[in-house]
């Protein structure tokens, strides 16, 4: 994580954020849904219990993913 706010891979045409405690969702102005952070207990909506990426710390993604 960090305290100073970070560029995420795989957002554009951001329209409205939500935060959880360690993850976000952003909606996008086609009506789509992105999400990335914390996985561990399925926070990202994409059926896995992974990070989007290469295992960083097996469960955190620090790139958005579509959630279907």
């Amino acid at each position: 994580g960090s305290a100073v706010p970070v560029a995420v891979g795989g957002l554009s045409d951001v329209v409205a954020m939500a935060g959880g405690s360690y993850h976000s969702l952003a909606l996008k102005a086609d009506g789509t849904v992105t999400a990335w952070g914390l996985n561990g207990n399925g926070q990202l909506g994409n059926g896995s219990r992974m990070g989007s990426t290469v295992p960083v710390a097996a469960s955190i993604s620090g790139v958005a993913v579509p959630v279907p």
